[in-house]
């Protein structure tokens, strides 16, 4: 009654405030830590540290909402399970993915962050067959080892994620959804048309070419290949 009571007199009142009178009541409750699991949609940059979390984090979440493209299944496993027990995550990998190519991708705690992305700073490893043990532990260990590059030291929460290797690319890209000099409201695109590659452009390796996009360009007046 007095919950009822506190809504019928305040209907902003806060969920501190319902809690209080619970407790008031004698109901019993139970603090939750929520830091990075929720925020007041008021707070934009809190709100950006709940959705975009780890690259391999964030890749899952989006994966369920994306409507034209597909985001690939994913294995992701943490840095210090790795360490503890690679058999276990051998295994697991043979189990997700058969007799199939991987590419062993990083997902180290500092990348894609809000202030820095670090891009192509750490190493993937593609074309990596599952069958071959020697070889899939060994592109899990390169990537690890990037990690610690440049003197950092490994994180509690840096990751490794595994996908299916893409074949038969005709381009890759990277996108950003602001001119990354300017902050000009521009699709800015990245493409490599050339190398066949998936990291001709975050490797920095292949001929590569940007196109600018205006935010409020009609899709429809875009050349078909973009």
């Amino acid at each position: 009654r007095r919950l009822q009571h506190v809504v019928q007199q305040d209907r902003h009142a806060s969920l501190e405030s319902w809690v209080e009178v619970l407790r008031a009541e004698g109901m019993a409750t139970v603090q939750v830590g929520l830091d990075g699991l929720a925020a007041p949609i008021s707070d934009q940059v809190a709100l950006a540290k709940v959705l975009f979390s780890s690259k391999a984090r964030t890749l899952a979440r989006v994966q369920p909402l994306v409507k034209h493209a597909v985001v690939l299944d994913q294995m992701l496993f943490n840095v210090q399970d790795w360490i503890r027990d690679p058999q276990r995550i051998l295994e697991a990998v043979h189990s997700s993915f058969g007799g199939s190519t991987v590419i062993v991708r990083s997902s180290a705690a500092v990348e894609d962050g809000l202030e820095r992305s670090f891009a192509g700073r750490f190493r993937s490893v593609l074309d990596v067959p599952v069958h071959d043990r020697r070889r899939l532990n060994q592109a899990i260990d390169r990537v690890i080892e990037s990690y610690t590059q440049c003197g950092r030291a490994l994180s509690s929460r840096d990751e490794v994620f595994i996908q299916p290797q893409v074949g038969d690319v005709t381009t890759s890209a990277v996108v950003l959804t602001r001119d990354p000099e300017t902050g000009a409201p521009y699709v800015v695109l990245t493409l490599d048309r050339r190398s066949g590659r998936s990291d001709g452009v975050t490797s920095g390796t292949s001929t590569t070419e940007t196109v600018y996009v205006a935010h409020q360009t009609d899709p429809s007046r875009l050349p078909q290949e973009i």
